[in-house]
């Protein structure tokens, strides 16, 4: 079988052709690899305070500090909660080791409308949970800046007992004009846990949503959306580790109190049911 000859002003025309869609993927791929260097760098260096995570459960204020965020628009990084219809969830063996509990604030400097800080709502869980049987520590880091608070942390905590539970309390900013905090029923302040970008997120997300379950059933709507984050917010470091939000810059101190005293509550009963 004899085949037509290709002249070579032909190859040279189909070469032409061709080269846009190599030009397009190689475009595609420098951009997709830029792309995961921009992320892994954003990711690298919020863990050490540089810039504001604009994801997880603090963001930046106008005042340069930064305070916890609620805002659902970006699906993409949040879990919708559905505890009203919801069943309970699976019991995976992601309870909290609740024989130890160390208690911190990363941004102590977040404070209430009564100018009451969190680092206050911190010494009041250790000392109710110690009450109730657990072994609670309240470790006040005396951190007075957003900017590299969460590595001063880790550095903080390096000789601390790693199989307690650490719970990072935090204060949300309000947004949006509004002027205050959600007040509930029985006048409580609304709650809110943050899940950071770590190896065993599965699990922290299953420690949160389980909380979340037990909290919602002692008070129907007192915790609000999972906020994931795209840094580890130190959830790296211990076992077991919450990052807990307790009510607004616009809530009461007192308010946030009866929002603690239920989670105080959960966390007791899961002791007493012999969550270790």
């Amino acid at each position: 079988m004899e085949y037509p000859e290709v002249s070579y002003g032909a190859r040279r025309r189909s070469q032409r052709a061709s080269r846009p869609a190599v030009r397009a993927i190689c475009a595609v791929i420098v951009a997709a690899v830029i792309l995961a260097g921009c992320v892994a760098a954003y990711g690298y260096f919020c863990d050490r305070g540089i810039v504001p995570d604009i994801f997880s459960s603090t963001s930046a204020t106008t005042d340069g500090t930064t305070a916890a965020t609620t805002s659902t628009t970006d699906a993409g990084t949040r879990a919708v909660r559905d505890i009203a219809s919801a069943e309970k969830p699976a019991d995976t063996g992601t309870a909290p080791p609740l024989d130890r509990v160390i208690i911190i604030c990363t941004h102590g400097f977040e404070s209430y409308s009564d100018g009451e800080t969190v680092t206050s709502l911190g010494a009041y869980i250790a000392e109710r949970l110690s009450a109730g049987g657990i072994s609670a520590q309240f470790f006040d880091l005396g951190i007075d800046t957003s900017f590299g608070s969460y590595a001063a942390a880790a550095e903080a905590l390096a000789d601390r007992d790693c199989s307690a539970t650490l719970i990072d309390l935090h204060v949300m900013t309000l947004y949006d004009g509004e002027t205050s905090g959600a007040i509930l029923s029985d006048g409580c302040a609304q709650m809110y846990f943050s899940v950071g970008a770590t190896e065993n997120s599965d699990e922290r997300t299953a420690e949160a949503r389980r909380l979340m379950y037990l909290c919602d059933r002692a008070h129907a709507g007192i915790v609000g959306d999972i906020v994931f984050s795209p840094t580890t917010l130190n959830q790296d470091i211990f076992a077991s580790s919450l990052n807990v939000t307790i009510g607004a810059v616009g809530n009461t101190y007192s308010e946030a109190q009866k929002t603690a005293d239920i989670l105080i509550n959960v966390l007791t009963e899961l002791k007493k049911r012999g969550c270790k």
